[in-house]
């Protein structure tokens, strides 16, 4: 999907524009495209925390999510983030 998005600059379907992404470790990091839409402190770079990517994937319509093979109920992107690891205590875990 990345690779597919990466050469389209504007969405044919409501002519937002894209924006170049990557991967790091818990983050993900974006530049802005747009002199518009720079930030504060004019860099262009910016990071998308887990918060944030959750917060953007809860606004995808069940319509969107249809489109791109995925489920509300079954494979919504919101519920792929981890918000609460639990840890089994010390006594329980088995010995090396």
């Amino acid at each position: 999907m990345q690779k597919l998005s990466s050469s389209i600059y504007v969405c044919k379907n409501c002519s937002m524009k894209n924006r170049k992404y990557s991967r790091g470790n818990l983050k993900i990091d974006y530049e802005i495209q747009d002199d518009q839409e720079m930030r504060p402190n004019n860099d262009s770079k910016q990071v998308l925390g887990p918060e944030d990517c959750k917060a953007i994937f809860s606004k995808i319509t069940p319509k969107h999510l249809e489109m791109m093979g995925l489920s509300k109920l079954n494979s919504d992107p919101a519920n792929m983030i981890i918000e609460n690891l639990t840890v089994v205590p010390p006594p329980v875990r088995p010995s090396v």
